[in-house]
């Protein structure tokens, strides 16, 4: 597992009443997740990390409250480089998808897993 920082958001203080990112301290990265917050038009979907504390807690962080500590080698040979670029294509993807369609992706990403998991393919 990789260390990350992860930081919260928190009131500056002051007259402009803004908010600045501070760093709640070091965790385990354990995957990617995503979450939802409802609105009045319905729900709006967002990545997190998600997060194990030293204390074993567990913790489902947004994703720009995340750094990771360890630098990955990129190099165009290596695994880590083809991973890379397709959860980047990935991402961009899934960015502009509207949650409905963001369903889909999920149950055909359970479904590959299910079939791995079933067929011994690592």
């Amino acid at each position: 597992m990789r260390k990350v920082m992860v930081s919260r958001l928190e009131p500056k203080n002051g007259p402009t009443k803004k908010w600045e990112l501070v760093e709640k301290g070091e965790a385990a990265f354990h995957q990617f997740g995503c979450d939802y917050e409802e609105f009045e038009s319905g729900p709006g979907n967002f990545s997190t990390a998600i997060v194990e504390w030293p204390d074993g807690r567990v913790e489902n962080v947004p994703v720009q409250n995340v750094r990771f500590l360890d630098a990955i080698s990129l190099d165009n040979d290596t695994e880590a480089s083809r991973i890379a670029v397709r959860m980047d294509i990935i991402s961009q993807r899934l960015a502009g998808m509207e949650y409905w369609k963001l369903d889909e992706v999920i149950i055909a990403i359970d479904e590959l897993l299910e079939k791995w998991f079933f067929t011994g393919v690592e």
